[in-house]
């Protein structure tokens, strides 16, 4: 990735945090950068491309690391668990991409499908899911139902940590995240899975 091109993402992340995706603009992430407007309109069309990039760099290394996972998994249980274990992690390393979360949850709709059009569907760990439901190893029926219970699980535990760190005491949250896993496939096992 050229310098310019990573300076530019670097200062679209800070902006859209800052003043969020509505206020943000390509002359403002210039100014961040340091970069000339013409420098960014010739590596992005617009704001929203700009916010795509972003959201691939970013989430990238999780989507090949799930991929991995999800292409050598015959068991969902495995496959959820692992999944969950390695999102967590990068949750814990990567801050920034849960106040973005955040951001996106206070701006409405259209800023969250953004988020899960370029992080998730379409995934492979997502086709992978869909082919649980379809062939019934994982009931539900419906695999956005699915998904969106997945998610729910996942995330919003790292949204809302700064509440739940007061209720954990001296618990890290790396050790906290784990049992929450663990409570996560327990509750699954007794009601998801068909076998």
């Amino acid at each position: 990735m050229s310098e310019n091109r990573r300076k530019l993402i670097e200062a679209a992340y800070d902006e859209f945090l800052e003043v969020g995706f509505s206020e943000a603009s390509l002359e403002s992430i210039a100014a961040r950068a340091g970069t000339e407007l013409e420098v960014v309109r010739a590596l992005f069309i617009d704001i929203d491309s700009l916010l795509k990039v972003l959201l691939k760099e970013v989430t990238d290394p999780i989507v090949s690391t799930i991929a991995l996972v999800t292409d050598n998994a015959d068991d969902p249980r495995t496959m959820i668990s692992e999944c969950l274990r390695l999102m967590d992690q990068w949750l814990l390393v990567n801050p920034k991409y849960i106040q973005l979360i955040r951001s996106c949850m206070a701006e409405g709709s259209a800023a969250m499908r953004d988020i899960y059009r370029q992080s998730l569907y379409p995934s492979d760990f997502y086709e992978r899911l869909s082919g649980f439901v379809k062939s019934g190893k994982i009931l539900g029926g419906d695999i956005l139902m699915v998904m969106v219970l997945l998610d729910s699980l996942m995330f919003f535990p790292h949204l809302v940590m700064p509440a739940i760190k007061e209720m954990i005491g001296d618990e890290s949250e790396k050790d906290f995240h784990s049992r929450r896993r663990e409570a996560i496939m327990n509750l699954l096992d007794r009601g998801m899975f068909a076998d």
